[in-house]
């Protein structure tokens, strides 16, 4: 059941065992998303999206780089759509009452927007006849039907100074949804580029050919951590780097990743992309090792391209050539705005997005 996807995997798996069990497990996770909301059952979620709220607040509080990834997604899309809190903001939870939320539920939970998908079922005619009777009440409709908001991406500059002695900088560009054709050539890259830590690096599996670790971090004493930035949604999708060191040397941070998102372009060897395509796609079929992993995702998959697309997984991440490579990251500098974000100490060292935006441009390839 898509809608209340953890819920009703938590509880599948603690119940799912006999045919009984799983008419049971069914019925349990239908009423947890079909039942309206008790005013104390609100009260609770509430109390605890106060805490989480605090939490985050203690946390950004002792480590001010933790803005980064929330600010990345806020400036990239204006904070709206998908630059929304992940949270939410608490100044809303005064909205939310037994009314507004059960008004929520019944809006979104509807046929139209309900996949029902199960496994460990021997006799799928019973399956879906109980699925059929349990679920003829809902109505056809939604009673409130809003019009879906499309995301729209619009980059921007973003910098928070703080007194710490690292500072965070992440320059990303909007790269693409779901469903283009390029989307696997930004899973590859993100595999050949990688990420780092110094608490975390060496050691079988931690991709110690990645260019995160072998062109910089091997290369520069001042750098504390690197990661590749790479999501996909619906309507957009965004790629770039984050990189953290220490504030004296801001500036030459924003130079390093505006290298090194150049050079992705121009400069990646053969043996770098078929070595990033053999790791993604090891870890494309350990991702689907378990069954209730391959369950989820023919949800999604069905969910996102109205069909099942996951068996060539593999087939369109062997099909990212290095032309490929070279013409999406072009396309990624020049048909879009860029998106800047720094937060700690020297932040006004760094160069405005104008000026790294021109750098990348300026390629041989660029006219």
């Amino acid at each position: 059941f898509f809608f209340k996807q953890k819920t009703a995997y938590e509880i599948a798996q603690r119940l799912v065992g006999s045919e009984m069990c799983i008419r049971d497990s069914f019925n349990i996770m239908l009423d947890s998303a079909m039942e309206d909301r008790s005013p104390m059952a609100i009260n609770v979620a509430k109390a605890r999206s106060q805490k989480i709220h605090a939490s985050w607040a203690e946390k950004i509080k002792a480590n001010p780089l933790e803005r980064v990834n929330q600010l990345v997604l806020g400036t990239a899309y204006n904070f709206k759509t998908l630059g929304m809190p992940l949270q939410g903001f608490e100044s809303n939870l005064d909205n939310l009452t037994g009314e507004t939320v059960n008004e929520f539920f019944r809006e979104k939970v509807i046929p139209s927007r309900t996949i029902f998908c199960a496994n460990g079922v021997e006799r799928h005619e019973e399956f879906a006849q109980l699925v059929e009777e349990k679920t003829k009440h809902i109505p056809p409709q939604s009673i409130m039907n809003k019009p879906r908001v499309k995301a729209a991406y619009t980059g921007g500059e973003t910098k928070i100074p703080y007194e710490t002695p690292l500072t965070s900088v992440a320059l990303i560009f909007e790269s693409v949804p779901w469903t283009h054709p390029d989307m696997p050539v930004f899973s590859v890259l993100n595999t050949l580029m990688g990420s780092a830590t110094g608490f975390s690096m060496g050691g079988p599996g931690k991709g110690m050919h990645c260019r995160a670790i072998k062109k910089i971090f091997h290369r520069y004493q001042f750098i504390d951590s690197v990661n590749t930035i790479n999501m996909h949604f619906t309507d957009s999708g965004i790629f770039g780097l984050q990189v953290s060191g220490a504030r004296q040397s801001a500036k030459d941070i924003g130079k390093l990743i505006v290298n090194e998102l150049r050079e992705l372009q121009s400069t990646v060897t053969q043996e770098e992309l078929q070595r990033a395509k053999n790791i993604l796609k090891i870890n494309i079929m350990l991702a689907l090792e378990r069954q209730g992993d391959r369950m989820e995702e023919i949800v999604k998959n069905y969910a996102t391209f109205g069909g099942f697309t996951f068996e060539k997984y593999l087939e369109v991440v062997e099909q990212v050539t290095l032309d490929r490579v070279a013409k999406a990251m072009r396309n990624l500098f020049t048909s879009s705005k860029g998106t800047l974000v720094v937060v700690g100490g020297n932040t006004n060292d760094l160069e405005p997005l104008a000026k790294y935006e021109s750098d990348l441009k300026q390629q041989p390839w660029y006219t």
